[in-house]
């Protein structure tokens, strides 16, 4: 259920236009599930903004082909930056790379691109049960110790991690019914993945796979993907596709192999750029 809290009308960067704010409250089971804002800027397009603890995700813009030029994307840009509300806000904006149009306005509208990435996807419905030769368990909000070396295993292994994540992120990962397993050699973790699933959409992600680097060679990568993809085609229970995503720094050419030899493929590249307000 989506339930509107609050619209209010600003002023746009220029004359032209003017810029509508929507805040919604999404709501399932009385339960907030995401609080966001749209910006509708004049008959051009759409933006979706998400306000995360962290700044701001745009998505968009969603224009007709015939307005879907450099000059109104960057102008959008400067509508959105311009305003006082989001004044000290980081930005994040995510282009898919055959979008020219975005990769040119983004850096003149004063972003910087911060990661390229790799989409990549694999169909559930040919998955084949997998024997598992370690022992891996899944973890639970009560095992703290067993977060707090995951924790460290992602600091040394994902660089993304030591940037922007912490523990919580992790509990945070739980509590929103994402799945956490863990790898050991002997009492020792020696790697985790994290994963979710959208039973209602037939959809699974691979959030983050990271094995210590003190145990990598060994098999431990699969036999974690190997785990996670029988759970996930376990919980296929719709007809229709079904399929896994994940994605990668298109710099981990190692990663991309690994993902594509156990038969991922890929869907798009992409990049992220970042501004400071």
């Amino acid at each position: 259920m989506v339930k509107n809290v609050d619209v209010t009308m600003k002023k746009g960067y220029t004359n032209k236009s003017s810029i509508l704010f929507t805040t919604y409250e999404y709501e399932e089971d009385g339960t907030t599930l995401l609080e966001n804002f749209y910006i509708i800027g004049d008959r051009l397009g759409i933006f979706g903004i998400y306000d995360k603890d962290w700044g701001l995700y745009i998505l968009g813009p969603v224009f007709k082909p015939v307005h879907h030029t450099v000059e109104n994307v960057v102008g959008i840009f400067e509508q959105i930056t311009a305003l006082e509300e989001l004044e000290g806000k980081e930005v994040d904006v995510d282009v898919v790379e055959a979008n020219d149009v975005m990769l040119k306005a983004l850096p003149q509208a004063g972003f910087e691109n911060s990661y390229k990435g790799v989409a990549m996807s694999y169909d559930l419905r040919k998955h084949e049960a997998k024997e598992i030769p370690y022992k891996i368990v899944e973890v639970t909000l009560d095992d703290r110790e067993y977060l707090e070396e995951i924790h460290q295993i992602f600091l040394e292994g994902l660089d993304f991690w030591s940037r922007r994540k912490s523990l919580d992120d992790l509990v945070e990962c739980l509590e929103d019914g994402s799945k956490i397993a863990i790898l050991l050699e002997g009492e020792k973790v020696a790697g985790a993945g994290v994963w979710n699933f959208d039973g209602t959409l037939n959809e699974g992600e691979m959030e983050y796979l990271c094995v210590a680097k003190t145990s990598q060679g060994k098999g431990y990568g699969k036999s974690l993907l190997d785990y996670a993809a029988n759970q996930l085609a376990l919980n296929v229970t719709l007809p229709g596709e079904a399929t896994w995503f994940l994605d990668t720094a298109q710099e981990n050419v190692n990663a991309i192999e690994f993902y594509t030899h156990y038969g991922f493929a890929v869907d798009y590249y992409r990049s992220s750029f970042r501004r400071q307000l």
